[in-house]
């Protein structure tokens, strides 16, 4: 249940950019930082809740906070930044890319980890 409602925020997620894309919406320049750094801390939010569906350890609870502490954290550090003259929000997407990174990494490891015990185990079962 959890992950297919994950899946369908994901889905629209991916949707609204491409939207984006295409629709003649224009934004101010100045907004470009805080809009990618939002961007971004939902999707590192909505993979980290994916990848802990599959350990069997999401809560929506931690789902929902994650979201807002991401998205508040991110775009204050992009903010701070800003009033320094500072261009901070470099680093914020360069690690929440590193986090979705990582979360992509271990859900492909999770779903390729019972095919992977499988076949390790034929391969056991074939040497003796």
């Amino acid at each position: 249940m959890n992950r297919t409602i994950l899946a369908i925020f994901l889905v629209a997620a991916v949707a609204a950019l491409i939207a984006s894309l295409f629709l003649p919406v224009t934004l101010p320049y100045e907004l470009a930082p805080y809009v990618a750094v939002g961007f971004l801390t939902v999707l590192d939010s909505l993979f980290g809740a994916l990848r802990a569906d599959f350990v069997g350890e999401f809560n929506w609870a931690i789902f929902w906070s994650g979201i807002l502490f991401n998205i508040i954290v991110g775009v204050a550090i992009a903010y701070l930044g800003f009033l320094l003259g500072l261009e901070l929000y470099i680093g914020v997407v360069v690690f929440y890319t590193w986090r979705l990174i990582e979360n992509i990494r271990a859900i492909r490891y999770a779903l390729l980890a019972p095919w992977i015990s499988r076949r390790r185990i034929q391969e056991e079962i074939e040497k003796e």
